[in-house]
């Protein structure tokens, strides 16, 4: 990337010979890629993108002297995570089969070795604005093409639907948005991550790409009301929240475009019985709640039997028939299936130590996002607030549904990552970033400073010559004191 090129970036450093390195390019796209993780097969493609493109970007990472000078060091999150998958490996020799390819993809992806490599190596990838700019417009791209899809599927105009492959009639929950995935709480949660990216885009730019961040988002939304999924509208309500609580810039605004959505939204329905009586029927249906029940009942069961190994990793539904019970106020629905509760489902897998394990994991990535700075070659406060209102719908649904898709859990893990203290995280420089004091008035305002693309380069403030400048004055004005002096006497 030019100079030139970096200076036509909205939010973008517009630093001086500044590139963004090839490897932060290719691991995005590799981010972005796990949308199709499970269905690649769907596109045409004989190997999952993301798996293809995260080797190559490591591999460029490793290559590149970012790494070498980032100068990393243990600390107590290496520690934490090792023994998560240790014991995650554990559990699958002792319990078998090694090669699960199910087994394997909860451990990649889903717990995972995956996230938390990206967890890791967030800060070092997306150091400065440019960097952070090559997600934001991945996030959203993604997020207008899930949206696109998702409402299409939901509207039931499927020969819109791109690529027709991803249609699948015979699917238990056809009708409902299932994405790429054909999943709903996956697809659900992947258009959550992208919604308050692209609502980001559109503020830092203008003309059509202001209007393709706004459509991306209003995409994203509608396309999350269209999953027909409980659980997701209550995280797209309490990421909301998050959202209007972190963030007063976004109150209004907030507030107007969920008016909107309000009334688009009774609009629609008023004119679509056929609509109308779906979310009626997901909304008073009670089928799923009896398995969330059963399920949720049988994986406390397994916890209290085998309250330190539990059943194996990703083994419960093979083995939930052995601990069920009937219950004389709800029948048994379903089985077979997943524990509706990710920490409880832990639990009754990996044992209290496995999600012991765990749940330190995540407190210490969630303590490193809260401590994180403010500023990082531009202020933080967009990706922060990004980070909390997904941590709060991803926490939401968590309690809800099981999840074992690649990019939800990704997402999760790299918007800790990306806010974090760079140094809880071992990183002791990082490329692009330089330490110096703070402007006077308590630094610039928050987000990464809305920049149109018509707005001129950013103008760096050299602080250590400041202060040099500084310094010097005064010893002028102390000499030329003393000089006067002399002369008086």
């Amino acid at each position: 990337m030019s100079r030139s090129e970096t200076d036509r970036l909205p939010g973008a450093t517009r630093r001086a010979g500044e590139r963004v390195p090839l490897y932060v390019h290719v691991l995005t796209l590799a981010v972005a890629a796990q949308f199709v993780s499970g269905s690649s097969d769907r596109y045409g493609m004989p190997l999952p993108p993301d798996r293809v493109l995260l080797a190559l970007g490591l591999l460029l990472l490793l290559m590149h002297p970012d790494l070498r000078r980032g100068g990393l060091r243990l600390q107590g999150i290496h520690v934490l995570m090792a023994a998560v998958v240790a014991w995650c490996i554990g559990s699958m020799i002792w319990f078998g089969p090694l090669n699960d390819p199910a087994a394997m993809f909860a451990l990649l992806d889903a717990i995972g070795v995956i996230p938390f490599a990206l967890f890791l190596l967030a800060p070092l990838v997306y150091a400065t604005r440019a960097r952070r700019h090559v997600l934001l417009r991945a996030l959203t791209a993604l997020g207008f093409y899930l949206g696109y899809v998702s409402v299409a599927q939901g509207l039931h105009l499927y020969s819109l639907v791109l690529p027709p492959g991803i249609v699948d009639p015979s699917h238990p929950h056809f009708g409902r948005a299932l994405g790429p995935s054909l999943q709903v709480a996956s697809n659900g949660l992947a258009l959550l991550a992208c919604t308050y990216p692209c609502a980001v885009y559109a503020a830092r730019s203008r003309g059509l790409r202001r209007v393709f961040g706004a459509v991306a988002a209003a995409l994203c939304v509608a396309g999350a009301f269209f999953t027909l999924t409980r659980s997701i509208w209550l995280a797209l309500v309490l990421g909301a929240g998050a959202v209007l609580l972190a963030e007063r810039r976004a109150r209004g605004p907030l507030l107007v475009v969920g008016a909107l959505a309000a009334v688009t939204v009774v609009g629609v329905l008023s004119v679509a019985p056929a609509l109308q009586g779906s979310v009626t029927e997901r909304a008073q249906t009670s089928r799923s709640v009896y398995d969330r029940l059963n399920a949720n009942a049988a994986a406390v069961r397994v916890v209290l039997a085998e309250p330190m190994q539990g059943v194996g990793l990703n083994r419960f539904h093979e083995v939930e028939s052995d601990w069920v019970w009937q219950n004389p106020e709800y029948p048994i629905t379903n089985m077979g299936i997943d524990v509706h509760n990710v920490l409880l489902g832990h639990a009754a897998e990996l044992g209290l130590p496995g999600v012991t394990m765990w749940l330190l994991t995540l407190a210490y990535a969630g303590l490193a996002a809260w401590r994180g700075p403010r500023l990082r070659d531009g202020p933080l406060q967009d990706w922060r607030v990004a980070a909390l209102a997904y941590a709060v719908a991803w926490w939401t649904v968590a309690m809800l549904v099981p999840i074992k898709y690649a990019f939800p859990t990704t997402m999760l893990w790299l918007g800790l990552g990306l806010v974090a203290d760079h140094r809880r995280l071992g990183w002791q420089r990082l490329p692009g970033v330089e330490a110096g004091p703070p402007p006077p008035g308590g630094g610039p305002p928050p987000g990464e400073g809305p920049a149109p693309d018509s707005a001129p380069p950013a103008r760096r403030v050299d602080w250590t010559a400041r202060r040099h400048a500084r310094d010097a004055n005064d010893l002028s004005h102390t000499t030329d004191t003393s000089d006067r002096n002399e002369v008086r006497a």
